[in-house]
């Protein structure tokens, strides 16, 4: 993930880093939510 990550950087490309927590199926569950709710506006 690491050398993806500055693989990208190096090209200029945007990069989202998500930190579900200790509970990953919930804190997907959780960013899935809010990321459905801020692209409605």
């Amino acid at each position: 993930a690491q050398g993806d990550f500055e693989a990208l950087q190096k090209r200029g490309r945007r990069i989202a880093r998500i930190h579900l927590g200790g509970d990953p199926v919930k804190g997907l569950n959780d960013f899935c939510g809010i990321f459905e709710e801020a692209i409605k506006t």
